[in-house]
């Protein structure tokens, strides 16, 4: 695998892992506790029977179907939100309660992934 193509699938691996931390345990880079709903807001997912008993930053699933867009450098990879709306719901959300950073599970996961590599080199 060359280092593009390494890059890439880094990328997609890092989106998975944030998603995977937010929607299913609603937790922030640091894994600690996204601050939880409003109780207007709760009682408003509630009622249209979503979960609301910890903030997974998720209704329609919209603005994390649009964290697909990547970046590719000559040695990063960018991971951003498609679409002005979904990018505008993104950005008031992580400004409310930080989520779209690298934490420690994904530094775990690109040292990890890194180690296999160079491995292969």
């Amino acid at each position: 695998m060359e280092y593009g193509e390494f890059l890439k699938k880094l990328a997609f691996l890092i989106n998975s892992s944030i998603q995977r931390r937010v929607q299913n345990e609603g937790l922030k880079p640091d894994n600690s506790k996204l601050s939880p709903y409003s109780k207007q807001y709760a009682a408003f997912k509630s009622k249209r029977g979503r979960q609301v008993g910890y903030r997974d930053l998720t209704y329609t699933g919209n603005m994390w179907q649009a964290l697909t867009a990547t970046k590719m450098g000559k040695q990063s990879a960018k991971l951003f939100f498609a679409g002005a709306e979904q990018a505008k719901k993104a950005g008031y959300n992580d400004e409310r309660t930080p989520f779209f950073e690298i934490g420690e599970r994904e530094k775990q996961l690109i040292d990890r992934e890194l180690k296999k590599f160079l491995n292969k080199i």
